[in-house]
């Protein structure tokens, strides 16, 4: 469960990521990216203005909705929301393996500097599948003991859940 939420939160890095990479195109000036005069058009009719006043390309005889032009991406200076959507498009890709990289490490980090945490979690949910009168306690057949060649997990003793949580908790003190 913590690494589907973990894996969730993606969303989000994705889009911190996504922005301050835009920014960061929008400053060289340099970047641009294909979009259709459809597209455009269809982002720029709100503001009273046309794809064919801004892209004479749209305007053309022989141009249709695909018709297929190059918009500068800026965020900072925008011609308009196209030249936004054009630095967000741009950085989409790598924003999104980044972000996805960096929930799959941390999440792994975090287990597996927690792994008193684990052992607690997993005793506690010993003791409730005792109560509620489970055959198999500890393993209902979703843990890695039923898998390749890892050893059954048993409860080492058979503890309170009020001695299991008042443990201390061991310090790291940073100098």
């Amino acid at each position: 469960m913590l690494r589907a939420m973990f894996y969730l939160g993606t969303i989000i890095t994705l889009r911190l990521i996504m922005i301050i990479s835009a920014l960061i195109i929008s400053t060289t000036k340099s970047y641009s990216a294909i979009q259709t005069c459809g597209s455009v058009d269809f982002l720029v009719k709100p503001s009273g203005r046309s794809a064919a006043i801004l892209y004479p390309a749209c305007g053309s005889l022989n141009s249709t909705v695909d018709t297929q032009i190059i918009v500068l991406a800026d965020m900072l200076q925008p011609i308009g929301p196209h030249s936004v959507g054009a630095a967000l498009d741009l950085s989409f890709g790598m924003a999104m393996w980044l972000a996805i990289i960096i929930h799959l490490v941390g999440v792994e980090i975090y287990l597996g500097l927690t792994p008193r945490e684990n052992e607690r979690l997993r005793r506690v949910s010993y003791e409730r599948q005792l109560e509620a009168g489970f055959s198999h306690p500890g393993s209902s057949g979703l843990t890695s003991d039923r898998w390749g060649d890892a050893e059954e997990w048993k409860p080492t003793k058979s503890e309170s859940l009020d001695s299991v949580s008042s443990l201390p908790h061991e310090r790291v003190e940073v100098q």
